[in-house]
């Protein structure tokens, strides 16, 4: 889900250089989390921070992964990481 929230809006993240403003889209972001028919109870009782701080995880390993590609040139077969694929895609757009 937070993978999908902040690549709905990335380019609105990316776009703001002032610290104040990317602080108001994670609210847009955790808000929308929170109040989603899908989330969780459990997903709902995160903090901002706590969701910044698996985003920042989350980002830190897909570049991982892509720089242990880039270094042996081959595509994986099947990267065994869930949401690879999923950040992957988002970072296209």
């Amino acid at each position: 889900m937070l993978i999908h929230e902040v690549g709905k809006h990335q380019g609105m993240l990316q776009n703001v250089k002032d610290p104040r403003e990317k602080n108001r889209v994670w609210d847009v972001f955790v808000s929308n989390i929170q109040t989603s028919d899908v989330s969780s109870s459990i997903l709902k009782e995160h903090t901002k921070t706590s969701f910044q701080q698996k985003w920042d995880a989350l980002l830190q390993k897909y570049h991982d992964i892509k720089d242990r590609i880039g270094s042996t040139s081959k595509e994986p077969i099947q990267n065994d990481w869930e949401f690879f694929n999923d950040i992957d895609e988002r970072s296209k757009c």
